[in-house]
């Protein structure tokens, strides 16, 4: 559906949304899990690693690639949902692929993560600095991401992915749109003529 919205295509809410989740729950389950399984795995070996570092620097190596590892899938994540809806691939293309097109533009997947992260980033300044308020910021935030935040952070990220795959995997593929963007602003002033009815 976001992918569509992203688009600003139409989508049916209810059916399109049935209908991706028979064909790619597998496949996004995998996904999932992988964004479940990391941040415990990460915790748990930065403080086994960072443990060890009293005893040996080089433990350092150990810890430094755990920390590259969830940042980089963090970064990857963010194309692997729209990834799975979008194209007919193996969930290690999947993968692979979100992988590659991360690191390709690192500096706009950063981009892209940290303003999703700008309300809560507020939000706890705010309360850093003001901690008499720390309840009604945290009530604020809440109520934001209830009824709007999370659907506008990923939207932001389905925008990215699109722009993404239009222009480096849609040209190699045979017959896919590039430069889909969204519609001109005159698109309703244009009349359309089918083929047909032209002469």
């Amino acid at each position: 559906m976001l992918r569509n919205w992203a688009r600003d295509e139409h989508s049916f809410v209810l059916s399109d949304f049935k209908d991706a989740l028979k064909a790619n729950w597998k496949q996004s389950l995998v996904v999932s899990i992988i964004d479940g399984v990391l941040p415990f795995l990460m915790y748990t070996c930065w403080r086994f690693y960072g443990g060890m570092l009293s005893n040996s620097m080089l433990y350092i190596v150990p810890t430094a690639l755990v920390l590259l590892v969830t940042i980089v899938w963090t970064l990857s994540s963010m194309l692997a949902y729209p990834m799975l809806i979008t194209y007919d691939l193996k969930i290690k293309d999947v993968i692979r692929n979100s992988i590659l097109l991360s690191l390709a533009k690192l500096p706009f997947a950063v981009i892209i993560k940290l303003a999703t992260l700008v309300l809560p980033a507020l939000a706890l300044g705010l309360i850093l600095l003001i901690p008499s308020i720390q309840m009604q910021v945290l009530l604020v935030v809440a109520m934001l991401y209830l009824v709007f935040m999370v659907a506008f952070n990923k939207l932001i990220t389905v925008s990215y992915a699109n722009w993404l795959f239009e222009t480096y995997l849609n040209p190699r593929i045979e017959g896919a749109r590039t430069n889909i963007g969204l519609r001109p602003e005159n698109w309703d002033d244009v009349t359309y003529i089918p083929e047909d009815d032209e002469d």
